[in-house]
């Protein structure tokens, strides 16, 4: 069993890679990708979103803005081998004391880090959200989101 850690600031889109990753397993998306492998979902666990109230998102795809206040998990299982994996989505609001505590000890049992970081807003201040995680395996994965909302010329945003 592999435990996976997303981790990252603030509205850095967390849980909707996880949501869109569930979306994938059970529409067969990811069978489509290179070394993708057919996976079923044993448990999604959303419970620790709360919407917030008069967010920023359009709902013409039944968005909702929320809050990530007890970290969001989702079981899966390879068809094939039969190993059960686990990615964990903690909030990314570190001043909560709940959130922190999420953040640490999902840092303590993931073997695997992702570290998510959104390309619409400065990269220093998501940076700062990793002085609070403790425990980091040798390797991490970065994934850039949000490159979509870059405005203007997007290579000059990436420098």
């Amino acid at each position: 069993m592999v435990n996976i850690g997303l981790l990252g600031d603030i509205s850095v889109g967390k849980t909707s890679i996880l949501r869109l990753f569930v979306r994938y397993l059970k529409v067969g998306d990811i069978e489509r990708v290179k070394g993708g492998q057919k996976c079923t979902v044993i448990k999604t666990d959303f419970s620790g979103e709360a919407t917030i109230p008069g967010g920023d998102k359009e709902d013409t795809l039944n968005q909702k803005e929320t809050k990530t206040i007890h970290p969001n998990r989702i079981v899966f299982r390879e068809d094939k081998s039969g190993k059960a994996h686990t990615i964990f989505a903690p909030g990314g609001d570190r001043q909560r004391a709940v959130v922190k505590m999420g953040i640490i000890t999902i840092s303590r049992i993931a073997t695997q880090i992702i570290a998510v970081f959104s390309l619409d807003r400065k990269l220093e201040r998501q940076f700062e959200f990793f002085n609070d995680v403790r425990f980091f395996p040798d390797n991490i994965s970065v994934c850039i989101n949000k490159i979509d909302l870059l405005e203007g010329d997007r290579e000059k945003g990436l420098e």
